[in-house]
């Protein structure tokens, strides 16, 4: 079992560059700042329930983003909710929680 969603992620970040000393007055030290970030969509990301560990009063589910089924790594993540005795077993649990969550709102079983 798994989900798939598309997920954006940005990549990147500030970049600081120092002016010279030579093309500065000595009393504007200068620093040019840009900002490189930039989101990208990674269209049907595969999302797999590693782990669920915890009791019957709460679980935790390590949950990891890949780019495809075979692919790399994007993210892991834990999430907690609380188990069902009566009900599947804690990994399924996992699943359906995940789906109550506005993270996962689209992503479809697979």
């Amino acid at each position: 079992m798994a989900l798939s969603k598309d997920m954006q992620v940005t990549v990147g970040g500030i970049s600081r560059v120092a002016i010279p000393t030579q093309y500065q007055s000595f009393t504007d030290r200068t620093e040019l700042t840009a900002d490189l970030t930039h989101t990208i969509t990674v269209p049907n990301a595969y999302i797999k329930v590693e782990t669920v560990s915890g009791d019957k009063a709460t679980a935790t589910a390590t949950v990891t983003w890949y780019i495809s089924e075979n692919g790399d790594e994007i993210k892991t993540d834990t999430y907690d909710f609380i188990p069902s005795m009566d009900g599947a077993n804690f990994i399924q649990q996992a699943y359906e929680h995940l789906k109550t969550l506005s993270e996962f709102s689209g992503a479809t079983d697979i």
